[in-house]
């Protein structure tokens, strides 16, 4: 489905007006696995229009890309609604998309590692929404900082169920990771044409990371 979603995506999409900076076939992916039936009515089609873009949110300050070291927070309101306050950092296209993905803790702390973690439909036009742009060398802008400051979160942003186990966000930044494992395991290994259509995710990624030892 989400090659479907990437080719219908690029043949609407105005190239102009937006360069998300993640694969757009991710996001709707993610919603098919994941999400309730009414954020895939909701999102799903925009996607595929090219009217809705989304970054992800998963790298922060002093964790880098360790998920089981996210500290930003969402804390559940008596009437079923969400605070969110943290950072995001090294976030593509923020500046640019409507919506981020974002891995938070909505229970425990750093140190328990990995539980207590749950993902929201982040509005990136909402209240309490900072976006500082980081520009390269040659002054251009594609990753971001992003702040979260009591941002209010309706009760359906949240994907799958609340503080659901590790295994579900790891996988679910592997559907986003998913064609750089591919690249990586056919450029590197022998056995990379074999598993790479195989789909065995798993298997790219220990072939990926046994490239790199």
């Amino acid at each position: 489905p989400g090659n479907l979603i990437h080719i219908e995506h690029a043949r609407n999409k105005n190239q102009d007006e937006h360069e998300q900076g993640t694969h757009p076939g991710w996001p709707a992916e993610l919603l098919l696995r994941y999400g309730t039936e009414a954020q895939k009515q909701r999102f799903i089609p925009a996607i595929c229009r090219g009217e809705c873009f989304f970054s992800i949110g998963m790298s922060e300050p002093g964790a880098g890309s360790d998920l089981s070291a996210v500290r930003s927070r969402a804390a559940q309101q008596a009437d079923g609604s969400w605070r969110l306050n943290g950072q995001k950092i090294w976030t593509s296209g923020a500046h640019l998309n409507h919506y981020m993905i974002a891995l938070v803790r909505t229970s425990g702390d750093a140190d328990s590692r990995h539980s207590g973690l749950s993902q929201f439909i982040v509005d990136l036009a909402a209240p309490g929404v900072t976006i500082r742009p980081i520009p390269d060398l040659n002054g251009e802008v594609d990753f971001n900082e992003v702040f979260f400051d009591n941002v209010e979160l309706p009760a359906d942003a949240l994907i799958a169920p609340v503080a659901a186990s590790h295994v579900v966000h790891v996988r679910s930044a592997l559907l986003f990771a998913e064609p750089d494992i591919k690249s990586t395991v056919l450029k590197t290994h022998p056995m990379g044409t074999r598993l790479a259509g195989s789909g065995d995710v798993g298997g790219w990624l220990a072939l990926a990371a046994g490239g790199y030892v």
